[in-house]
């Protein structure tokens, strides 16, 4: 069993946390972005959306109406699969 505090269980936890509180806690969502984040959308051009998101305060205007869109939002089965970080 791999100890919690390595990288690759870091990340697990936050992929974890994002798809819990993404759906159900836009704010506490929020709070896994530094103030420096960029979100990017290679596609949403071609649907009229803005291809990148610069900066918490854009993430956030963003993405404060996805509770409501995704108001049943649910996963299940998922599985991840934690890897070493290659250098």
């Amino acid at each position: 069993m791999q100890h919690l505090d390595t990288e690759p269980m870091r990340a697990a936890a936050a992929l974890a946390a994002h798809l819990e509180w993404i759906a159900r806690d836009i704010e506490r969502w929020l709070e896994l972005f530094a103030d420096d984040a960029v979100v990017e959308f290679p596609y949403a051009v071609r649907l009229g959306m803005p291809p990148r998101l610069a900066g918490k305060p854009a993430i956030a205007a963003y993405f404060r109406r996805t509770p409501a869109v995704f108001r049943d939002l649910r996963f299940s089965g998922l599985r991840t699969y934690p890897t070493p970080i290659s250098t």
